[in-house]
């Protein structure tokens, strides 16, 4: 794969794109849809590339689908599921059709990982942990901002709101910072991608970039001395 092909996939969505979901255990979960993924791919590999479903089960009421992708030469084989919809006396499905498309739709999505699309969704996976290595400069190049003073990592688990990643996104773009910039100094600072942040580290971004702005002396990144 060339590099301008996996810097297409692997360039992170707009804050905008990013849905939420409430799952089990009242846990919420960030998401994008599958239209996001195959446009994606359509423009890294010009609309050449296949998606072939290898494999439906169903186990219980989970429904179970393999699928395989090829492009560009490369083939991943992703594994989705959805749960199977019944009626309320736990008899028939109701709309297998739909479920099966959720299946099928959430396998792709995970064989489109692989190749690093979306990559910054699964930043905290139990089975993966993907963070980008942010790299080494011997000259910089951008003029950050100093870390937010940091103690031990608060105890709160809960992720941040949506209101609170839009707001740290307009901070930070009017901080002057790239959207590659600002997931470097997160996952520098705090260790995860700004979608993963708890609401505590979040609060913290504010307040502290939300003082630079409204500064009249601070610098913007890039901007000289």
């Amino acid at each position: 794969m060339d590099d301008t092909t996996r810097k297409i996939l692997e360039r992170p969505f707009a804050p905008e794109q990013l849905k939420q979901r409430q799952g089990a255990s009242g846990k919420t979960y960030t998401y994008l849809e599958i239209q996001l993924y195959i446009d994606r791919l359509n423009e890294a590999f010009h609309g050449i590339w296949s998606w072939e479903v290898i494999r439906r089960d169903i186990i219980d009421d989970q429904l179970i689908v393999e699928g395989r992708l090829s492009a560009g030469g490369i083939m991943k084989t992703g594994i989705g599921g959805a749960s199977v919809t019944r009626r309320r006396d736990g008899g028939s499905p109701i709309s297998l059709a739909d479920d099966v498309k959720k299946g099928e739709a959430d396998a792709l999505k995970r064989a489109c990982r692989l190749l690093g699309v979306g990559r910054e969704l699964y930043a905290g996976d139990d089975d993966e942990v993907v963070v980008p290595q942010v790299p080494t400069r011997s000259a910089p190049v951008v003029v950050a901002p100093a870390p937010p003073q940091r103690t031990a990592a608060p105890p709160e688990r809960s992720r941040l709101t949506s209101k609170q990643l839009n707001a740290i996104w307009a901070i930070a773009r009017n901080q002057g910072y790239s959207d590659a910039e600002f997931q470097s100094y997160c996952v520098e600072n705090f260790g995860v991608q700004p979608s993963y942040l708890s609401r505590a580290f979040a609060s913290q971004i504010i307040e502290t970039l939300g003082n630079r702005t409204n500064g009249h002396a601070e610098r913007r990144p890039g901007e000289e001395g």
